[in-house]
C-alpha cells in the first residue's frame, strides 16, 4: 500500500476514534440531564409527517447557481420508543440562463428509510439505508463546453447511484442557546447487485443553537460537516418565522457561506457546492 494511503487511514482513524470518545462522553452527559419517556404510547401508523420546500440562489459557479428541492420525513410506524421513519427527497439544480431561456443541470433524488430508538423525548438512536440517484443533463454538457471555450474551469455535476449504511445518534442539551446535536457515521457503500467498498465521506455530523428565541421569531446558528477524503464545512445564519409550536419556523430565511470550492455529491444533501448562499424553506409538520 503507498506510503500516503497509510497515512490517510491512519489519521481516519484516529478522527473515528476522537468522535465515538466525543459522542459517548456527551451522550452520557445528556442522559443524566433528561428523564427517560416513562410512558410508552400505543402502537400508532403514520402518526406524523414533515414537508418541506426551498429554494436557495449560490454566487460564483455559472453551472450550478440555484438548487431547488422538496422533502417529505414522516413516521411509518411507531410503539413505544421504535420508530420506523422514512424521507423522500426530490432536488433539482439549475445553471446561469442562456439565450433567454432556464438551463436545468442536473436532478436527483433520495430516499432514506431507518430504524429509530428514543431514548429519551430529545435523544434518539438510529440505523438507516440512504440511497443518491444524481443525474445531469445535456444542457449542462453544452454549458461545459462553452466555458472549456471561455478558458473557464468549473466543476460539473457527475452521474451516480450510491446506497450508504448509516449509524447515528442525536440530541440537544438543556442549556443556553438549546444546544442540537446529530452524528452520523456512514462507512459502507453497496450496490443492490452486489459489492461493499469504503464511502468517501464517513462521518457526518450537525450542530445548531438559537442565539434568540421569541414566540413566533427565532434567530439560529447552525453547522454541517461532512469528513472524510473530500471534507466539507458550511455555516447558516437564519430566520424561522411563525414557529406556532414547531421545532422550526413555517418560513425560513437563511444565508450561509462553505470555504470549500469544490462540487460534490452528498447522500446527506444530494449536491454540496461551496461560496456564499442565500435562500428561503417552508415547512408544515403533520400531526
Amino acid at each position: 500500500m503507498p506510503v500516503f494511503k497509510i497515512k490517510r487511514w491512519c489519521q481516519m482513524k484516529r478522527i473515528v476514534m476522537f468522535l465515538v470518545l466525543f459522542v459517548v462522553m456527551t451522550c452520557t452527559v445528556v442522559f443524566a440531564q433528561d428523564k427517560v419517556l416513562q410512558k410508552a404510547p400505543k402502537s400508532e401508523v403514520l402518526p406524523s409527517a414533515t414537508f418541506t420546500a426551498g429554494f436557495e440562489k449560490l454566487f460564483e459557479n455559472p453551472l450550478f447557481s440555484w438548487r431547488a428541492d422538496i422533502d417529505m420525513d414522516f413516521v411509518g410506524y411507531r410503539k413505544g420508543r421504535h420508530n420506523l421513519t422514512g424521507r423522500v427527497r426530490f432536488l433539482t439544480v439549475g445553471a446561469r440562463p442562456s439565450r433567454g431561456s432556464i438551463n436545468i443541470a442536473g436532478l436527483a433524488y433520495g430516499l432514506d428509510a431507518c430504524y429509530k430508538y428514543y431514548r429519551t423525548e430529545t435523544n434518539w438512536f438510529s440505523v438507516c439505508n440512504n440511497h443518491l440517484s444524481l443525474h445531469r443533463t445535456e444542457e449542462l454538457l453544452v454549458l461545459e463546453k462553452e466555458e472549456i471555450e471561455k478558458g473557464r474551469i468549473t466543476p460539473s455535476i457527475y452521474t451516480m447511484d450510491v446506497n450508504v449504511i448509516s449509524f447515528g445518534a442525536g440530541f440537544m442539551l438543556k442549556a443556553p442557546a438549546e444546544p442540537k446535536f446529530v452524528f452520523l457515521f456512514q462507512p459502507i457503500r453497496f450496490h443492490y447487485g452486489g459489492g461493499f467498498e469504503f464511502y468517501g465521506q464517513p462521518l457526518y455530523f450537525t450542530s445548531r443553537f438559537a442565539l434568540v428565541k421569541g414566540r413566533y421569531v427565532k434567530l439560529s446558528f447552525a453547522t454541517e460537516h461532512e469528513f472524510g477524503i473530500s471534507p466539507f464545512n458550511v455555516g447558516y445564519l437564519s430566520v424561522d418565522l411563525f414557529l406556532h409550536e414547531q421545532e422550526d419556523g413555517r418560513a425560513q430565511i437563511y444565508i450561509g457561506y462553505s470555504p470549500n470550492q469544490q462540487l460534490q455529491p452528498s447522500v446527506n444533501e444530494g449536491v454540496r457546492r461551496g461560496g456564499f448562499k442565500t435562500g428561503v424553506r417552508l415547512i408544515w409538520d403533520a400531526h
